[in-house]
């Protein structure tokens, strides 16, 4: 599944605070969010499936400051475009900032091919 995927790959990064769609409140920073938004169908001329399936993963770190949402999104980068995911950018990163908390983020999406 892409979701263990990312949380082996990036796990590290946060301490294990890694988790789909959503964390809890009292998260402690800096943690990652990630979730699915899309990916590209393939299916043969036969109608066969491939053996490989495409996400678009959208990841989104938050921390206390500007300047480690950056760093963190840059090692999220690095880690997702080597060995063994080697998934695509599908971007540049985009600036976040909660308003409630004034929490800085970083937000990026890359296409991950994963066997099922």
């Amino acid at each position: 599944m892409v979701e263990a995927l990312l949380v082996q790959t990036l796990g590290p990064i946060f301490g294990g605070r890694i988790y789909p769609d959503a964390a809890e409140g009292d998260t402690p920073m800096p943690f990652a969010i990630f979730q699915q938004v899309g990916g590209a169908s393939t299916v043969f001329m036969d109608g066969a499936l491939p053996d490989k399936q495409n996400a678009r993963m959208q990841v989104t770190v938050w921390a206390k400051g500007r300047a480690q949402a950056s760093a963190l999104i840059s090692a999220v980068q690095a880690a997702l475009c080597a060995a063994p995911v080697y998934a695509t950018p599908l971007g540049a990163p985009v600036s976040r900032r909660d308003d409630e908390t004034g929490f800085k983020g970083a937000e990026q999406d890359f296409s991950v091919w994963y066997a099922p």
